[in-house]
């Protein structure tokens, strides 16, 4: 099997690059400013921003407006669909843009950099994410491994262990913070007492 790797610099890459990024949203007008600057200082324009507003009683289409999105207000629910995944379906409907980029509102903190897009193709970088995929495989080898001599565990859970462990790991510690350390754990401006 040949691989043919073609690499461009980063200028030709921002220039073939069209993303459309879909923000589902209800009552988001607090962290909407924080999230449209986000992406008006990303290396690669957005070609299109779509705002779903799912019934937001707030400011929120007002904001997309302000910021040029095209906002799409959806006022009812379907029978057997849920809110996000509604308002996820009908963004990507109203797009022609091949390449979606869903971004939820109320995670402004960890958006992920465009320009990772199109600075990735760099040999270097290729190089790091090769030595990561070598160190991935040895590893779930090793988990397959052992799972084997433990008892009746298939590879596709050897494959997923390490993501699913650094999830609750993550998950863990961090909830462990809140709740132990800080003592208040908050979610939509709402503070659950500890």
């Amino acid at each position: 099997m040949l691989l043919h790797l073609q690499f461009h610099s980063a200028a030709e890459n921002k220039k073939n690059i069209s993303i459309s990024v879909i923000i589902p949203a209800r009552n988001e007008e607090k962290n909407l400013c924080e999230l449209f600057d986000s992406l008006n200082n990303q290396t690669i324009k957005v070609r299109e921003v779509i705002l779903v507003d799912d019934n937001s009683t707030d400011n929120t289409p007002l904001i997309g407006k302000e910021y040029n999105a095209k906002v799409i207000s959806l006022k009812s629910l379907p029978k057997g669909w849920v809110g996000k995944s509604w308002a996820c379906y009908n963004g990507a409907k109203s797009t022609s843009i091949p390449v979606l980029l869903i971004v939820i509102a109320w995670i402004v903190g960890a958006i992920f950099p465009l320009n990772l897009f199109a600075d990735c193709a760099t040999p270097f970088v290729l190089n790091i994410f090769l030595i990561a995929i070598a160190f991935y495989i040895s590893f779930i080898v090793q988990i397959y491994w052992m799972s084997y001599r433990i008892g009746n565990f298939n590879f596709l859970a050897s494959v997923l262990y390490p993501i699913l462990l650094a999830f609750f790991i993550i998950v863990f510690f961090y909830s462990l913070i809140l709740t132990v350390v800080k003592k208040r754990v908050t979610w939509k401006d709402r503070e659950i007492k500890i």
